[in-house]
């Protein structure tokens, strides 16, 4: 069945894909993005041409004035919405007393702040007519703190402990929201990081997962099964779970954060050569 969906950052890695694979399934959708030359570039290479169902905006999702704008016009058009996914997102690799007062800005207004004028945006159409469901893509760093990507991180701890909360408000009045926890990622999110000894966390695992796997289980399990927490891992590789622990146990992941650093090195040596 189609359905009225509202998804950020479509203009590159994650959301772009997620937009893709949503307007290919049929359903109506605005695509935004803070850069609009790009979003309409890409809407040109997907062929998202068709008017009765899509809509291309530029939206600052730091700003919660363009939010209820964006909003209106959505509901102006379709008069509802069933799926908000706050997919922007911003990471700088930087060390914590290395960052510059922009990069804390930038980092916790996109990725904490943005998410969460877009969540209430879309609750206050959403628990009036008791359904609707908000995916918040976090992250596995959203989880268990990653050394050199401290900024990262703690503004992805925001927006999944912002999620799991607000889920927990809204469940009485028909609606969900879903936190994603994605490991890696091949994007140019990622891209950035492979020169960044900063970074050298983010490339520990054995690779990283790509857009098709992370699109594929937010339209097959985030959607469908509406649950309070999806982590994304590699088959097999117990990201996941070593993220629980290392949260529960922070001392057990200072303990193994020296060779956890170092097999990352090692994985960014190999993908620069």
């Amino acid at each position: 069945m189609s359905q009225v969906i509202f998804v950020t950052g479509c203009a590159s890695g994650i959301g772009r894909a997620v937009a893709k694979r949503l307007y290919a399934d049929g359903h109506r959708l605005m695509a935004t993005d803070v850069d609009e030359r790009r979003l309409r570039e890409v809407g040109d290479e997907e062929g998202w041409t068709d008017p009765a169902r899509v809509d291309l905006r530029a939206l600052d999702v730091r700003d919660p004035n363009a939010w209820r704008a964006a909003m209106a016009a959505l509901l102006a058009r379709w008069a509802h919405l069933d799926v908000l996914m706050n997919v922007a997102g911003v990471l700088v690799p930087v060390w914590a007393h290395e960052a510059t007062d922009d990069d804390v800005d930038r980092t916790m207004d996109i990725n904490a702040k943005g998410l969460m004028h877009g969540t209430n945006a879309a609750l206050r159409h959403m628990i009036p007519r008791r359904r609707g469901h908000v995916i918040n893509i976090a992250s596995l760093a959203g989880i268990v703190p990653v050394p050199g990507l401290a900024l990262y991180s703690a503004s992805k701890h925001a927006a999944r402990a912002y999620s799991i909360a607000v889920a927990q408000e809204v469940r009485n009045h028909g609606v969900f929201v879903t936190a994603v926890c994605p490991t890696v990622v091949s994007t140019p999110m990622m891209d950035v990081q492979i020169d960044r000894e900063e970074a050298a966390f983010t490339f520990s695992g054995r690779r990283a997962l790509t857009v098709e796997e992370v699109t594929s289980a937010i339209v097959e399990r985030a959607m469908r099964s509406k649950p309070l927490e999806l982590v994304l891992d590699v088959p097999r590789s117990g990201q996941g779970l070593a993220a629980k622990i290392g949260n529960a146990w922070p001392s057990v992941a200072f303990w193994m954060s020296g060779r956890v650093a170092k097999m990352g090195r090692a994985h960014q040596s190999r993908l620069r050569t």
